[in-house]
C-alpha cells in the first residue's frame, strides 16, 4: 500500500480536467503543494513541471524510460491504469501509447490549469486554498 498511494497521487497530477469537475477522481492537494521548490507560498508553472521531471523516475517503474501500464503494479491496476490511460491520451505527443520523460515533463499542466484560476501561471495562496476546499480534493 506504501507504494500505490504515492504513485496514484503522482498519476493524477496529469489527468484531465474532467475527471475533477465531475468528481470521478480524488487529489491529495499536499502532493500539489510541494511543487513549492522555493518555499513562496505560491507554485508556478515552471516549479510545477520541475516537480513532475522529479516524479518522473517514481512512475517508470520498470526503468525502461517511458511510463505506461506496465510500471504498474498488478495489484493496483484496477485502481491506477484508468489515471494512467488518461494521463497517457492528455500527454503522448507522438501518439506510442507511452510517455517519454519529456512528454510527461512537459506535458499539460491540466490540474494546474484547473486550480489556475486567473490563468496567471501561478497558483497562488487563494487557488489552493479554494483548491483544497472542493469536494473531490482530499
Amino acid at each position: 500500500m506504501k507504494i500505490i498511494k504515492p504513485l496514484f497521487a503522482i498519476l493524477l497530477l496529469g489527468l484531465p480536467a474532467i475527471a475533477f469537475a465531475q468528481g470521478t477522481q480524488k487529489l491529495d492537494i499536499n502532493r500539489i503543494k510541494k511543487a513549492d521548490t522555493n518555499h513562496d507560498g505560491k507554485i508556478t508553472e515552471p516549479e510545477m513541471r520541475t516537480y513532475r521531471n522529479t516524479n518522473f523516475k517514481q512512475l517508470d517503474r520498470n526503468h525502461d524510460g517511458f511510463i505506461d501500464n506496465k510500471d504498474i503494479p498488478r495489484f493496483a491496476a484496477e485502481r491506477a491504469v484508468p489515471a494512467m490511460n488518461q494521463m497517457i491520451t492528455v500527454n503522448d505527443a507522438n501518439h506510442d501509447g507511452r510517455l517519454s520523460r519529456d512528454e510527461y515533463a512537459n506535458g499539460r499542466l491540466v490540474v494546474f490549469d484547473l486550480f489556475d484560476t486567473n490563468k496567471d501561471k501561478v497558483l497562488d495562496q487563494a487557488e489552493l486554498k479554494r483548491a483544497q476546499e472542493m469536494p473531490q480534493a482530499k
